[in-house]
């Protein structure tokens, strides 16, 4: 795994050794602490690899495809409104989408189960799939599939906890603005509740 000034990050606990800018970010990793931003300092001790930033870096080029295909269909003919719009939100809200299914140090929804924030790439893979579906499978996007038990325990998780985590109406969590659309969530539900089924199907 490539090791960027974004990707690398120096354990908090170190950086006084190190002299570390005052003004250098800090940024906190659920479950790990707070961390401060490499500055160039891969090659020091005591570095680690947030896997969900990693996982952004290496999936960025897998996820600017299903955005292209987002560009495409607006520019073309119209297609199912709903599944459009729950791609695009997938889509363009992907990070933070990863970011909430790896939190290991929520703050609310204490008893949905989410994945272990190692498993991130598999949870990514998942959300990809999620979004092709969507997005009615296109010839130039291949499916992915979960190739070990793990990996497909890590699909099934990140599908089931977003099928009771989304929000498409204001009924369902009050005090809290809906997701997406009725519809779309409703669309979103659909492929999510394929992939899980997909995942569960290889856990066998």
């Amino acid at each position: 795994m490539a090791r960027s000034a974004f990707s690398v990050l120096l354990l908090a606990s170190s950086a006084g050794a190190l002299h570390v800018p005052h003004n250098a970010k800090r940024v906190n990793i659920y479950g790990v602490g707070t961390i401060i931003d490499g500055y160039g300092l891969q090659q020091a001790e005591g570095l680690i690899v947030d896997p969900v930033i990693a996982t952004l870096e290496e999936s960025a080029s897998a996820w600017d495809k299903h955005a292209e295909c987002l560009l495409r269909n607006r520019q073309g003919a119209a297609s199912d409104a709903a599944r459009e719009e729950a791609a695009r939100k997938l889509v363009s809200n992907h990070a933070m989408v990863l970011r909430d299914v790896t939190n290991s140090m929520p703050r609310s929804q204490l008893h949905l189960e989410r994945v272990a924030m190692i498993d991130a790439p598999f949870a990514d893979q998942a959300l990809r799939e999620t979004s092709r579906r969507l997005l009615g499978c296109p010839d130039d996007m291949p499916a992915e599939r979960p190739e070990t038990p793990e990996q497909a325990q890590a699909w099934a998780r990140t599908a089931a906890y977003l099928l009771n985590r989304l929000q498409g109406t204001r009924m369902e969590c009050p005090g809290r603005d809906p997701d997406m659309s009725e519809a779309a969530a409703a669309a979103m539900r659909e492929a999510l509740a394929e992939v899980e089924s997909l995942a569960r199907a290889a856990m066998a």
